[in-house]
Formats: structure tokens, sequence, C-alpha cells
């Protein structure tokens, strides 16, 4: 029981990492999360998909798509871990907030990953992405009024 769950934690943080190598463009966070005969077909909408191999051009497509947003948010809504030895299948649902120019998408999004255990961690071999919903916004800069805000007292 205590290594299924330490093996589906350690998953989780592959998925966390990747994420978080997209919001900050780290083009080698990204690419450490996949094997080296990694796929991945990538589903943007609008009947859109590229099929890619190896994880050097996963991770540069990645980031060079990513890099066409001002900045990016990725917070993971749910993640379900399947394991079956060194193999793994990884369900994740996210949601997706990108900057472009004036205007914010939100995007739905969909990851069905396969990992395998190698090296002494786990790493993304196979993966299907999809954006499934998506809704448009204008963008507005944070205001947050400080004199507004009440004080605690002590």
């Amino acid at each position: 029981m205590l290594e299924t769950l330490e093996n589906e934690l350690l998953i989780r943080r592959v998925a966390e990492q990747y994420f978080h190598g997209v919001d900050t463009s780290d083009r080698n966070l990204v690419r450490a999360c996949f094997d080296d005969g990694a796929t991945a077909q990538l589903n943007a909408g609008s009947n859109r998909s590229e099929e890619l191999i190896g994880g050097d051009a996963i991770s540069e497509r990645i980031v060079a798509l990513c890099s066409l947003f001002s900045s990016s948010t990725h917070p993971i809504a749910n993640i379900f871990v399947s394991l079956s030895g060194l193999k793994a299948s990884c369900a994740i649902s996210a949601t997706a907030h990108v900057l472009t120019g004036e205007m914010v998408q939100v995007r739905g999004l969909q990851y069905h990953d396969q990992l395998i255990f190698k090296r002494g961690g786990w790493l993304i071999s196979g993966r299907i992405h999809s954006a499934i919903w998506q809704y448009n916004i204008a963008a507005t800069l944070p205001q947050l009024q400080l004199n507004e805000v009440p004080r605690r007292a002590n």
C-alpha cells in the first residue's frame, strides 16, 4: 500500500513539474518529464492534431507553443493513476489560463499519459493531449486596493 501511494505521488510530481516547466518556459523541466522515445499527440481543438516523437521534439514543440503566450497558469483539477509494475497510466484534467495580447483564453484540458519507471524515476512514454472546451475574456490588470483591505487587530 505504501509503495503504491509513493509511486502515485511521484507520478503526480511529474505532472506538477511539467506544468511548472510550461508556465515558466523552462525547457529543461519539461524535457525531464519525457522518456527519450516518448510519443505525443497534441490536439488543440478545431480538428488540429500533431504527432511528435522523442522527448526532445515534444519538449521543444510545447515550449515553442507556450512562448506564444505572455503568461500562463495550468492548475491541475484532478489526477487518476493506475499502476502496473514498472508501467503506469495517468489521466489528468487541468485548466489552462493563458494571456494572449488583451485576451485571456481559459481551456479545459485532458491528458492521457503512459509512464514508465526508468533510471529511478517515472517518465512519460506516451501522451494524448486534448483541449475539450474554451472561452475567451478580456484581460484586465490586477487592481487590489490595499487601503480597502481591513487590517487585523492584534
